[in-house]
């Protein structure tokens, strides 16, 4: 019986297309790592009523960015303000802005609460993570503490547009 040879040409269109499909699937990583997120503001745990409060925060991602959404409230839960950045699609999303601290008397029993601020943040692979921060608000300025209050409302607006009733918004992608 004569022996069968195979073409070099299908060899080749063998290895080219084995070799293809090894180096897609090689490529393709999976994305395990959450996002990070680092405060930089408010770098004082201490505040006086109507101080203004900073909230400076870099966010980032080993991929891409889904969304980041703050949530600030006080002991009372009175006030809630939320901010939330969606589709972000970078790697990286500095937010500069700022709430003004305010104590409600008539919810209040003492002159002193605390502001509780919670970041989440969310990857295109749906890997999320979550970082708080509070600073305690007392009745006066602290000493040496400059008073940056703009509005009577309870928060001021510098560049974005206001994020409602109570946050100005400094973002930048």
């Amino acid at each position: 019986m004569p022996k069968k040879t195979i073409p070099m040409n299908f060899i080749k269109q063998t290895t080219l297309i084995f070799a293809s499909i090894l180096l897609v699937f090689s490529s393709c990583s999976k994305d395990d790592k959450a996002p990070e997120i680092a405060f930089n503001e408010p770098s004082m745990d201490l505040y006086g009523i109507a101080d203004t409060v900073p909230l400076k925060l870099h966010i980032e991602d080993d991929e891409e960015l889904q969304s980041v959404a703050i949530q600030i409230t006080n002991d009372e839960n009175a006030d809630v303000i939320s901010m939330e950045w969606s589709h972000i699609h970078k790697s990286h999303l500095m937010i500069d802005t700022f709430f003004v601290a305010h104590l409600d008397t008539a919810l209040s029993v003492t002159d002193m609460c605390n502001y509780y601020i919670l970041v989440e943040a969310k990857d295109t692979a749906g890997n999320s993570e979550e970082e708080k921060e509070s600073v305690h608000i007392m009745e006066g300025t602290m000493e040496g503490h400059d008073n940056h209050s703009e509005t009577d409302s309870g928060m001021g607006d510098h560049m974005d547009g206001n994020m409602g009733d109570h946050m100005g918004d400094h973002s930048g992608m």
